[in-house]
């Protein structure tokens, strides 16, 4: 990220990897550019992101309750250990007895099976952790700001301009022959300079995304805890059907042990798992092809016929919004980045200098218009009233997302848009002091540049 040096940057931003060309890639290899059977589909090379970006939703949106994942499988932990109990005693007594059962062998499996999910817990809950830096890496992110919302380099007349060359390209492409009459030296020089302005930024908002997922230390660590969860689950899942085997057959209480209720839970708990990081891997897949395709290397010379130069200008035109565009939607589709949003627009409109910003009192002020009905704040009611004006003792009022509620009302749409960002993320702002408090306190403040 592009932090000022001297404000330095805020802890929870991962730094660089130290060694370049190290990719942690689960089933992909760094060499599959070059292979033509890796290559991605779309009708333009910018187009071959969609898997990118549909990972990116997948991973960093709230819409996957990854906090769940786990809790079918640590029940039937406790299923196991009845079962177990209700194993008859005697049937321990004689090894070479129709009903022996090797006590201290399902005991040992038992044992082992969990360490291999302890194991896998502590890899998810790594994975879950290195996730939060990555949301914060993503939408924290100053140069994306500074296309996406500041205007940088002109990008909003260049996004402009698609529409206008789409049209004028179908125009002429419309006449006899397709003949174009020769370009003057100034339209030459005015196509060439938005087609190389439009190609350099969508080149900087690629390497952007590269470093964040495939150079950072946090990028790599997602993948690298992933492989690791679904491995012990796997082995888990091993040591469960020797266990539950013997107890469904020595067990008193085998019928405790429902296949499709408690069988299933480890299985789609891989399953899981095995889609998740199949999706990782094919997103990290995408954005590794498109960073090394030939226009974005720069080993792609451009043409200088009319044609052409009027076209290559549209094409990066259009791949540029479309990255803004995806990039856009996944902001204000999360949570914290709905947050982050809302706040930067505000710091922006009132900060001159973000070195000398008094960010305290702005935290606190942005508390007291959204922290109501959190655990340390109460929003305003005649219940409220009534027993503050008996003397009570109350947390202190604040307003309930308002700032939200606020910026959905301004929304030009219909149905009218509604607040959506969860409780339990304003619970993490307003109440915690923690990552998300530090991301969006900070955060906005590290992408608005000095004026």
């Amino acid at each position: 990220m592009d932090f000022p040096r001297r404000w330095g940057a805020p802890w929870w931003i991962a730094c660089a990897a130290a060694t370049s060309g190290l990719i942690y890639l689960a089933g992909f290899s760094n060499d599959s550019s070059t292979k033509e059977e890796n290559k991605p589909s779309g009708s333009d090379f910018i187009d071959s992101l969609k898997p990118f970006w549909d990972g990116c939703g997948t991973i960093l949106l709230d819409s996957v309750e990854f906090e769940s994942w786990f809790k079918d499988v640590e029940a039937n932990t406790v299923v196991i250990d009845t079962m177990l109990a209700a194993v008859p005693l005697s049937y321990d007594a004689d090894p070479v007895g129709n009903d022996y059962v090797a006590i201290p062998t399902i005991e040992k499996e038992i044992r082992e099976r969990t360490a291999s999910l302890a194991k896998a817990k502590e890899e998810f809950d790594g994975f879950l952790k290195t996730r939060t830096r990555i949301i914060h890496n993503v939408f924290s992110n100053s140069t994306m700001w500074q296309y996406y919302a500041d205007g940088g380099e002109d990008v909003n007349f260049l996004v402009a301009l698609t529409r206008y060359l789409a049209s004028k390209i179908a125009q002429e492409d419309s006449l006899a022959g397709g003949e174009i009459s020769k370009l003057t030296a100034n339209e030459v020089e005015t196509y060439s300079g938005v087609r190389d302005q439009a190609s350099n930024i969508v080149r900087k908002i690629i390497q952007v995304q590269y470093n964040i997922w495939h150079r950072d230390i946090a990028g790599l660590a997602l993948g690298q805890h992933l492989a690791a969860a679904r491995a012990h689950v796997r082995d888990a899942r091993i040591y469960e059907d020797q266990i539950v085997s013997t107890l469904q057959r020595k067990s008193g209480k085998k019928h405790l042990w429902r296949l499709g209720e408690r069988g299933d839970a480890m299985y789609q708990l891989w399953t899981r798992l095995d889609k998740l990081q199949l999706e990782h891997n094919r997103m990290l897949g995408s954005l590794h092809w498109v960073k090394n395709h030939k226009a974005i290397a720069g080993a792609n010379p451009f043409k200088r016929e009319a044609k052409s130069l009027k076209k290559e200008a549209y094409e990066w035109c259009h791949r540029l919004t479309g990255l803004l565009n995806n990039w856009g939607t996944l902001l204000k589709t999360s949570h914290q980045g709905t947050l982050f949003m809302l706040r930067r627009s505000e710091l922006n409109a009132t900060v001159d200098s973000p070195s000398t910003f008094d960010v305290d009192g702005s935290w606190q002020a942005w508390k007291n218009r959204n922290c109501g009905g959190t655990t340390c704040y109460d929003a305003g009611g005649k219940v409220i009233r009534l027993v503050r004006a008996l003397g009570m003792k109350f947390k202190p009022l604040a307003g309930r997302a308002r700032d939200e509620q606020a910026w959905c009302d301004g929304q030009d749409q219909s149905p009218r848009k509604r607040p959506k960002v969860w409780r339990g993320v304003y619970e993490s702002a307003c109440c915690e002091y923690g990552e998300t408090a530090d991301f969006l306190k900070y955060g906005p403040l590290y992408t608005i540049p000095e004026r």
